[in-house]
């Protein structure tokens, strides 16, 4: 019986009546959820590596940009989604009872292009290195840029951030496609109906009690004390020494017909692409890892199927634990659930190893009792001698 707590927060929610309408939109306030409590976290300065908040930054060139749509298009989208007016404190989030969305715009046309190129820098490190306030929103941001390139052509750039305490990456594919399809004047869905995203963490406190939850968690606290720890990198310099940190993402691409084969091989060895991509990641970490045994987050999404949250915007990810073992031998814990079968394996080998010894040790004594007997004239005592020299030879080449 499967008891992986693989199904989750999510799927417990799935489950839960809907609540009434009407009570869900008087919602102002909610828990965090654990991952949006591990993120304020990080932001804390007195921690090792930490004071970054958990943001993503984006730059969208746009010629012809029209600033008043777009300052309209954001005012919508904020206003229909109430994780956009979220704002965070220790132990809660609330609704904000006023926003501001001005998006700042720069004009730099009249600036040399070293002078342009330094603005653009500033404006860079600024909306990247400066966190937006967890506690004001909206935690998303817009900025316009205009200038010049060296031939006279107009360059109109937007430029995005916003912070992953209210948004996942499908929430983020929402928010992009309203933006778009509000600034260029285009019919958007219903909106979501209010306090969907706060009735659901607060649904997921009221799971805490139930059956599935309590299978869940006792299977995690039960592996808890044999789960390797992360991977033991080699560093240059001690964290804790570290101040200021910045993130930045590295991105490569493969070629389609690449892609297509790494998809092809998964498929063939029935796994999908991204467990085939984990361990690949998986590969390499432990190429430089200390140990061959570590843990990874996975990310996972729990947003709930009923059709009424369908287009609501919030952080409904949560991470999943995964051991990796990349050793021949283990004996306890998750170390032990992932190579007990290579535990067979090696002991079948080494059985037949020794087995197929005492066969070559009881080939070579009979085979040196026949070359020893004496050689007579007649054609039996010819055949003794040879038959020995046919087993000693197989013995021999015998792998």
């Amino acid at each position: 019986r499967d008891r992986s707590p693989s199904r989750g927060l999510g799927d417990v929610y799935k489950r839960q009546p809907v609540q009434d309408a009407a009570a869900i939109a008087l919602l102002r306030d909610a828990p965090l959820t654990e991952l949006q409590a591990a993120y304020l976290f990080g932001r804390r300065t007195d921690v090792a590596m930490g004071g970054v908040p958990t943001h993503g930054y984006a730059e969208i060139d746009m010629p012809g940009l029209d600033l008043p749509a777009l300052q309209r298009a954001l005012n919508l989208v904020v206003e229909r989604h109430d994780a956009l007016r979220l704002r965070f404190f220790d132990d809660r989030q609330e609704l904000a009872s006023s926003v501001d969305t001005l998006i700042v715009e720069h004009d730099w046309r009249e600036l040399s292009q070293a002078a342009q190129a330094e603005r653009l820098a500033a404006v860079r490190q600024e909306m990247v290195g400066t966190p937006l306030p967890a506690d004001r929103a909206p935690l998303i941001r817009l900025a316009v840029s205009r200038g010049m390139t060296a031939d006279g052509a107009l360059v109109e750039r937007v430029h995005v951030v916003f912070d992953a305490l209210i948004v996942d990456a499908g929430s983020s594919r929402i928010v992009a496609t309203e933006l778009l399809d509000a600034y260029h004047g285009r019919p958007l869905a219903p909106a979501p109906a209010p306090g969907r995203f706060l009735s659901y963490v607060r649904g997921l406190a009221d799971a805490e009690s139930c059956a599935e939850l309590a299978e869940a968690r006792q299977y995690w606290m039960d592996r808890l004390a044999t789960l390797p720890d992360g991977p033991e990198l080699p560093l240059a310099v001690d964290v804790g020494s570290i101040s200021g940190a910045q993130f930045h993402r590295t991105t490569a691409f493969l070629a389609p017909d690449v892609w297509h084969q790494f998809r092809d091989r998964a498929a063939a060895a029935g796994v999908t692409p991204t467990s085939a991509l984990l361990a690949t990641y998986a590969q390499i970490v432990s190429h430089y890892a200390r140990r061959p045994q570590f843990c990874v987050n996975v990310t996972t999404s729990r947003r709930p199927g009923h059709p009424a949250d369908a287009g609501v915007l919030g952080n409904f990810t949560s991470l999943l634990l995964v051991a990796v073992v990349f050793a021949p031998l283990a004996f306890s814990g998750a170390s032990w659930d992932a190579s007990r079968g290579w535990i067979g394996k090696w002991a079948m080998f080494v059985v037949a190893l020794i087995c197929s010894k005492l066969v070559l040790v009881v080939m070579f004594l009979v085979a040196i009792t026949q070359v020893s007997a004496p050689i007579d004239a007649d054609l039996a005592s010819v055949s003794d001698p040879i038959a020995g020299i046919v087993l000693m030879a197989m013995a021999a080449f015998a792998p």
